[in-house]
């Protein structure tokens, strides 16, 4: 079994349901870092070369172009697998959202995030359509807005106690032993979030 990627055991870590973007290059960077790569290839340390003189039948351009295309092969294939791991990371951080939601948000807002939930039919006013966030934005989802909303430590509420608890403070006491508990209380608001960003109709 291959070991994880530390981003990974901090999305497991953080989002596992029980007691209780890793820092890293932007991908941007990443990917000019590979794109640009191989024009250095053969540069060696830098020297300046003259061009060799090709023979009559061509054979050092030939040479020269077929390691410029299995260079940028390389590269490309690089690009390509860096693409899928951050694909592969936003499932599983949609996915552990979904879980997340499931245990903290569904009694109010309904198991399909419609405002529906049976505690929410007891509240008022009853809790809204989440799915509905980006239309109500003009069709952009507000991602940081809803970070900030489930979070609540930093959103002023009006008329005295909110209906909708404070999850930042609640998260924040559930640390685990490689986590901080506002790690922990991040990871597991960014994973709800995108699970809802990926629910918004369409």
């Amino acid at each position: 079994m291959s070991a994880q990627s530390p981003a990974r055991r901090q999305i497991r870590d953080a989002c596992e349901v029980g007691d209780g973007n890793a820092p890293g290059e932007p991908m941007t960077v990443t990917i000019l870092a590979l794109v640009a790569a191989p024009a250095a290839v053969g540069a060696g340390d830098g020297a300046p070369r003259a061009n060799p003189t090709p023979a009559a039948d061509g054979r050092p351009r030939r040479a020269a172009a077929v390691q410029r295309a299995a260079s940028w092969r390389m590269a490309w294939i690089s690009i390509v697998a860096l693409l899928t791991a951050r694909a592969v990371m936003a499932d599983e951080t949609v996915a552990a959202g979904r879980t997340l939601y499931v245990r903290y948000c569904s009694a109010c807002h309904g198991a399909a995030a419609e405002g529906d939930g049976m505690v929410g039919q007891l509240i008022t006013p009853h809790p809204i359509d989440l799915t509905l966030l980006a239309e109500r934005n003009g069709g952009t989802f507000p991602f940081d807005a809803v970070v900030e909303s489930i979070d609540g430590r930093r959103t002023v509420r009006a008329h005295g106690a909110p209906n909708m608890p404070v999850w930042g403070e609640i998260l924040s006491h559930q640390p685990t032993p490689e986590l901080s508990g506002e790690t922990v209380t991040r990871t597991k608001i960014l994973a709800i979030t995108s699970y809802l960003q990926s629910i918004q109709r369409k």
